[in-house]
Parts: structure tokens; sequence; C-alpha cells
């Protein structure tokens, strides 16, 4: 069988090929792709995988590519040229090789699917911020595995770098120290801030002075999710290969990154992630608040993540908590008092809330050298009600030397 023409032919041009030659095959190769499409839409096919959940973005696309290709920027650009240069949303060489595009005729697109380099086609969905309603307030005691209404801690994070993938980090709230390092934008919106709050709730949970986990990591605003609260898989994926550069460039970093969102499961999204915790990024992220089973729904459905169900003062699983083996551990989850966006505090609830309990111990785990792998081992066992299949831990610090 005749192989399929690849992009790197095109590309990365053999030397020996005289310029007008190459020319000629590139000329070629666009009129095939501009030709009008014989098939009406998008043609099914083995590599075009479709958004669960019914959540997806029209037009949009994420394009995993193989991992030999050396700039996934050069090669999207070779593909789009300029028609469709502006429709290239975002590109990825870190945590994952392709990139995600928009409204690109569905004849260009039937032509990826078809060449060799492109591995799979994923369509983008929307990703939201896993919070629900408020409720009454309880502390961090639980967290230092006894409740006595105290946290007790030896460890406080100092060293550790936790990168928050949300709607931002009001980085100018006394609670944080000043120790809000650094912030990039995937939204459009402006870094230091946050129009919705749920990140800064979120990261003062981790590591704030008053209501934090490990209060004085380093914090990392990587903002993926609208001052509405949402956001794109691809927007997401660009943070976690944001991530994996700076641990490619660091790495003797000690790094965890939070993830309190959720959608439908991306096979795309749960690859990044993967990729990013075998670099050795330790990577937590919300179970999801459908009251259904977690491995329905990404980055819970990830393997190489540490998934949070949440649990309520009585340590039974919070009604709306997602559940099933996907669930890695449960964390403080209903009624969290934290850090609000306009200075004070707020109370949220969600797995979104859990979930940076776990981030936090985390990076106390990597202060004192413990490998972060003990977390689950190490955590409270069968004392949680209605659980679901997930396995019946609750996290806690007391077992750090």
């Amino acid at each position: 069988m005749p192989r399929t023409p690849s992009l790197v032919n095109v590309y990365f041009w053999k030397a020996h090929l005289p310029t007008t030659m190459k020319l000629l095959q590139l000329s070629f190769m666009l009129t095939l792709v501009l030709l009008p499409s014989a098939s009406a839409g998008l043609a099914s096919h083995r590599k075009l995988n479709r958004a669960a959940g019914g959540n997806a973005i029209q037009g949009q696309y994420i394009i995993e590519l193989d991992p030999s290709i050396p700039d996934s920027r050069g090669f999207a650009t070779q593909v789009l040229k300029r028609a469709f240069q502006n429709n290239l949303i975002e590109t990825y060489d870190y945590a994952l090789k392709g990139f995600a595009v928009k409204d690109v005729p569905d004849m260009l697109l039937n032509f990826m699917l078809n060449m060799d380099d492109v591995i799979s086609m994923t369509e983008d969905s929307v990703v939201e911020a896993d919070a629900v309603q408020m409720n009454p307030t309880w502390g961090l005691d639980i967290t230092d595995g006894q409740d006595n209404n105290r946290y007790t801690y030896t460890y406080t994070g100092r060293g550790v770098h936790v990168y928050i993938l949300d709607t931002g980090i009001q980085a100018n709230h006394r609670d944080f120290e000043r120790r809000v390092k650094s912030c990039v934008s995937y939204t459009g919106e402006a870094c230091g801030s946050d129009l919705n709050g749920h990140g800064t709730h979120v990261a003062g949970t981790v590591g704030s002075k008053t209501y934090g986990v490990a209060k004085k990591v380093f914090l990392h605003d990587v903002k993926v999710l609208n001052r509405r609260g949402s956001g794109s898989y691809s927007g997401v994926i660009a943070g976690i290969d944001y991530v994996a550069r700076i641990k490619r460039g660091n790495p003797r970093r000690k790094m965890v990154l939070n993830m309190s969102l959720g959608g439908g499961r991306n096979i795309s999204l749960n690859k990044a992630i993967n990729a990013a915790a075998a670099s050795g990024v330790m990577v937590v992220v919300a179970a999801g608040n459908s009251n259904q089973n977690a491995c329905n729904f990404s980055p819970a459905s990830a393997s190489g993540a540490l998934a949070v169900g949440s649990i309520d003062r009585n340590n039974r699983r919070s009604s709306w908590s997602n559940w099933g083996r996907c669930v890695n551990i449960f964390a403080p989850g209903s009624g969290i008092v934290s850090l609000s966006r306009t200075g004070g505090t707020s109370t949220k609830s969600g797995t979104s809330m859990a979930s940076p309990h776990v981030a936090g111990v985390a990076a106390l785990y990597l202060q004192a050298g413990r490998r972060t792998g003990f977390i689950v081992p190490d955590a409270v066992t069968s004392q949680l009600t209605d659980v679901r299949g997930a396995l019946n831990r609750r996290v806690r610090t007391s077992q750090l030397p």
C-alpha cells in the first residue's frame, strides 16, 4: 500500500532536492488540500475522537503528532499555510506533541487525519471549574490526621513550586505574602488578577499564610479558565505543556500541578497529564462534581494524575462528589474557607476545594524528601462512608517524619 503523503516530507526537505522540485511538490500537496471535498462534513475515522458529554466546541480540534516531529509550530504552519494561519489556537511541544485549530475546512481536517504523522484528532470541548454551592465553615485540622480543632505541621512547602491551572490568582492578596512568582494566561485575560475568584480560593488552600496547607510554597498562576470559570481543553493542554517545559528546563525543581477543573473524558488531555507526570511533575486533580463515575471525566481519568474526591465534616463522601476506581483519595471539600479575589475570604464547596488540600500535602512531602507516591498509602483508611468503589482513604500529613 502506498504511504500517505506526510508533511514531514514537505517541511523537512531532503537536501538533495532541487528548489523547483520542492516547490512543485508543495504546490501539488496544497492543491489536494484545497480541492472541494467529495464528502459532506468531517468523515468518520479511526483517529478521530469525539468529545464526551456533549460539550464539544464547534469547529475546534486538538491534533496529536508523532513525537518524532521536532517542531509542532513549524508543522502546523506548513499544513495551514497563509489561508488558515489565524486558525491556529495553540501549539504543544513538551507534554504533548501537536497543535489545536479552529474553523478550518473539513477537507483540510480529513487530509490531516490521513497523514502518517498525525496520531489522533480530538474534538476540543468545554472544561469548567469544579466548585459548587456555599456551605458552613470547617477548618484545616482534619488534614493533619487529627480532628482536634488544630492544624499541626512541621513542614511548610518551602522551596516547592505549585502551579495552579485555574481562573487566575489575585497575586496582591496580602495572605499570599508575595509568593505568587509567575503568571501565564491562555484565556486572553491579563495576568496577575482573578476575575472569577475560583483560582484565588484554590491557591489559598494550597499555600496562603492563614488557610494554606503548605504555607511557604512558591505559587505560579497558569490561567486556563476565564472570568466565567470556563475554558477549553486546548487551552488546558497549553497550560500543562507550559509546566512541562519549565520542568524540562529545571529538572531538579520540586513541582506540583493542581487542576481543580473538569469535563468529559478527553484522550489528548489525559496523554498530556501522563507525560507531565512522567517528567517528574506531581499532578493533582479534582474528581468532579457530578455524582458519577470519575472514570468518565478528565482530568480525573488520567492514570498519571492523583484524582481527589470530596468529603464533608462527618467523613462522608460529599453528595455531589464523583466516585469509582479512578478516585485515588479523598480530602475536605464541603464548606471550605479560603481567600477571595476581593482581599478577604470566601467559602466554597467542590472537589475543586478538595484537590488543593492534596496538592498542598504533596508540597510538604516534596520538602520533606518523602516520595509523593506514599501520599495514598499514608492516608487514613476505612473511616469514610459512601465512597462507592473509590479507595477509602483520607489524606493526612501525620505520617511525615
